[in-house]
């Protein structure tokens, strides 16, 4: 599921994965 952050990290939960880093 990556259409909130755009950037699927870590946490693909978190609405924005670019602004909270791993």
């Amino acid at each position: 599921m990556t259409a909130r952050g755009g950037h699927h990290t870590s946490h693909p939960k978190h609405p924005g994965s670019s602004e909270h880093s791993p």
